[in-house]
């Protein structure tokens, strides 16, 4: 984009939707940033746990900080009547990684949820079941997979401001979660047997809530690419900027306080402590070794 009519500035604004106040970009921006160190802090002290759901929050946050730092940048450079073409382009550049940005953040949210699920799901499954296991695993690789899709016509759509491919992207990325809410009931359902605690009953509910959260704010941005232009959806500030950015920072927040207290310790520090004290006790009564007994049935 290196000239612009004042034609195509026109059609361009009508579908702009309100930036927000510098002031409130700035706040919402630092406090990513804020959360992305104490992120850092999570993944040293929970050592090297669920590591590709902790990088992909981490890009999350980064995404977030950059983004919402992009939207100064943008208010800054405010097309007006006067504006010249090369300035009305660095606008739209701006804007287009600013909307790329804002949106990227929740594509990588998403895939760590999902991330977590599964490694739930696995945690709850016999060892034996390793079909079960093997197929949870292919469908992360599904979602993973259609998220990177749906990621992928997001940047082209903004790139292009294509509002059909907007549409499809943020439909493909609704059903997702809808699929990831529908299979969270279905687990919580079949592994009651497991919850024998409050924190193995906080686990899922933990992460559906902040599933249900993310679908909220991702079926408003879908209804943003079928309303009309001029509507509230569109043109409101409060629901345009601030909306969405709280719902971001709620998830993030009820993420960043759980991990240790009920993903770490369910899933990684439990299971642990538990094999440790499986183990003291076949060098205590080798008789209760699994292989011992399968040595001895081979000699009868």
């Amino acid at each position: 984009m290196d000239t612009f009519s004042p034609e195509a500035q026109e059609t361009y604004a009508r579908f702009f939707t309100p930036l927000g106040p510098s002031a409130a970009a700035g706040v919402v921006g630092a406090i990513f940033f804020i959360l992305f160190l104490v992120w850092i802090y999570i993944a040293i002290r929970s050592r090297g746990f669920l590591k590709m759901a902790v990088l992909r929050l981490f890009i999350f946050c980064l995404a977030g900080g950059v983004g919402y730092s992009l939207r100064i940048a943008c208010n800054n450079n405010m097309p007006t009547a006067t504006t010249s073409s090369s300035d009305f382009s660095k606008f739209i550049n701006l804007y287009i990684a600013s909307s790329v940005m804002t949106a990227l953040g929740n594509f990588f949210l998403f895939n760590a949820l999902s991330a977590v699920t599964i490694a739930w799901v696995e945690q709850c499954r016999d060892p034996s079941q390793k079909d079960l296991i093997a197929r949870d695993q292919r469908y992360l690789r599904l979602f993973t997979i259609a998220t990177l899709v749906a990621l992928i016509l997001t940047i082209v759509s903004s790139s292009k401001n294509d509002n059909t491919l907007r549409t499809a992207s943020n439909g493909i990325f609704t059903a997702l979660l809808v699929i990831l809410l529908l299979a969270l009931c279905f687990f919580r359902v079949e592994f009651a047997s497991r919850i024998t605690t409050s924190r193995h009953a906080a686990l899922p509910i933990v992460l559906f809530v902040c599933t249900f959260i993310l679908l909220i704010a991702e079926a408003f941005k879908l209804y943003q690419c079928v309303a009309p232009i001029g509507s509230p959806a569109l043109t409101s500030v409060t629901l345009t900027y601030v909306f969405a950015a709280m719902l971001q920072l709620i998830i993030l927040i009820i993420l960043t306080i759980s991990w240790i207290p009920i993903f770490y310790t369910l899933l990684s520090k439990e299971p642990q402590a538990k094999q440790e004290s499986q183990g003291r006790d076949t060098d205590a009564y080798p008789m209760a070794d699994p292989q011992y007994k399968y040595n001895n049935a081979r000699l009868v």
